[in-house]
């Protein structure tokens, strides 16, 4: 099915992973607008600062909080707690960078609710690895357990340069994650997860090179920035 689709679980934990300026925020901004205008979910935002400020649309189906860290929150980890009293079905966290946000974006996503988050990753198959490395030795294989059952969807964006240098357009890679796709990573050695989900995004999602292929298939990447997008892919493969 489509991004949208994926992106709209009713529980679990949606990633947005890309540089700085990939438009990780701007694309989580529309997913959630997405979900505030269908309605019927109630909807918390962590957020330091606050991006998007969405009581700004018009006709919301639902409530609506949005809070800043640390001005009304101590940090991600009490307000995500906290959420737990309030009784949101949908939470977006700001960035996800160190344990403690992780841990409050794993344990919403935990207890049933839909959790949102951005990561600083380049790609899908890296970020799995970049998030349980940020935890101590002694909790990695915990939190790769929790986190992989959680998991269902993370999109890798990037904004290229149309060639007429106007105007970026965005690639994504993304893998949904299905009750199978989740079972083969729960049952992969943590050294291999990384090269399993490399292979289960060609299988099952759309890799970077996909993407970047009908880009410039439709004329709107330049040859080299394709070329090098494939290049740069290969080289990682072990």
């Amino acid at each position: 099915g489509g991004l949208l689709e994926h992106a709209m679980p009713i529980n679990g934990l949606v990633l947005v992973t890309g540089v700085m300026g990939s438009g990780k925020s701007t694309l989580l901004a529309a997913v959630l607008r997405h979900i505030i205008e269908q309605g019927g979910r109630n909807v918390a935002t962590y957020e330091a600062p606050i991006e998007f400020d969405f009581d700004a649309i018009p006709n919301p189906g639902g409530p609506v909080s949005q809070s800043n860290i640390p001005e009304h929150f101590k940090s991600f980890l009490t307000a995500t707690r906290n959420s737990t009293r309030t009784a949101p079905d949908v939470v977006l966290i700001g960035e996800s960078r160190d344990p403690e946000t992780l841990r409050g974006m794993i344990e919403s996503a935990e207890i049933g609710v839909s959790a949102y988050s951005t990561v600083h990753t380049r790609s899908v198959p890296e970020t799995i690895s970049r998030i349980i490395n940020v935890f101590p030795v002694d909790e990695r294989q915990q939190v790769t357990a929790t986190l992989i059952s959680s998991l269902r969807l993370i999109v890798s964006q990037r904004l290229i340069p149309f060639p007429s240098g106007k105007g970026r357009i965005a690639l994504r890679e993304y893998l949904p994650f299905t009750p199978e796709v989740r079972e083969t990573l729960l049952e992969t050695p943590p050294e291999r997860l990384i090269q399993t989900t490399e292979t289960l995004l060609a299988e099952s999602g759309q890799r970077i090179q996909d993407s970047a292929y009908k880009a410039f298939q439709a004329g709107s990447i330049s040859k080299d920035k394709y070329l090098a997008i494939v290049a740069e892919r290969k080289t990682k493969r072990i």
